[in-house]
């Protein structure tokens, strides 16, 4: 069952996950599909952008919400502290380096992936 107490502990626990993975990602990719100057990268999510717009990047960020609560309960059930901690730490991360690959195509920099072809194929 679930307990008010235990979703916004989740809540809490989950901030920088939910500002930065969820929110913020949302909104640069919104931002940078709608002007023009990028795209999505992911083939699934660009096919459902394609299909059903931005509701459908919505309902994915709300799916990943709720698996992401059930990932919290089984560790918080099961005494697995840092797992808890390192998962959502690490998802938050990737929000981070995503955000700051979205705002690079916002303000016309190159996107990481191009910065990386771009240093490997001059090294290699």
């Amino acid at each position: 069952m679930v307990k008010w107490e235990n979703i916004m502990t989740f809540l809490h626990d989950s901030r920088y996950v939910i500002i930065f993975f969820i929110v913020l990602d949302f909104l640069t990719t919104y931002v940078a599909i709608n002007a023009g100057l990028g795209y999505e990268g992911n083939p699934v999510m660009a096919h459902l952008l394609e299909s059903a717009g931005f509701i459908s990047l919505l309902l994915v960020k709300l799916l990943f919400l709720i698996l992401f609560y059930r990932v919290y309960i089984e560790c918080k059930n099961k005494g697995l502290d840092n797992l808890w901690s390192a998962t959502r730490n690490t998802i938050a991360f990737m929000g981070i380096v995503i955000i700051c690959n979205n705002m690079f195509v916002i303000i016309g920099l190159p996107d990481f992936y191009s910065l990386g072809t771009l240093f490997f194929d001059n090294i290699l």
